[in-house]
């Protein structure tokens, strides 16, 4: 069994949810969403800029199993056709504010519409 890098204990969960989780605000409006509000994450160069920032580990923690776990589901959950109606991203969509100081809405890969998530 795969652990979380600090933990001898916590299984590792590499869901769609340690992509997205990251970007959550809740009590750090004041910091991190300031600092999120400056990109927009339908603009290519800020989205690449967010993913190298925030989400490929930033501090060096994930060994390569953990990279591979999580790279194994972001593949998985981008080539499923019915990602956007999947009870991980509607859980997501609950949880997850939007997009600091706007109303921005999140463009999903093969969606035909956007979605917003709020």
């Amino acid at each position: 069994m795969l652990f979380h890098p600090t933990s001898q204990h916590i299984p590792f969960d590499a869901s769609l949810y340690y992509f997205v989780g990251i970007f959550d605000i809740y009590d750090r409006e004041e910091t991190k969403g300031e600092e999120l509000a400056r990109y927009n994450p339908n603009d290519n160069a800020d989205r690449e800029n967010l993913i190298l920032k925030y989400c490929l580990d930033p501090y060096n923690k994930l060994s390569y199993r953990h990279k591979y776990k999580l790279v194994e589901s972001l593949s998985l959950a981008l080539n499923t056709e019915i990602l956007i109606s999947t009870p991980t991203l509607r859980t997501i969509q609950k949880h997850i504010q939007p997009w600091p100081g706007t109303k921005q809405r999140l463009m999903i890969p093969e969606a035909s519409s956007p979605t917003s998530i709020d």
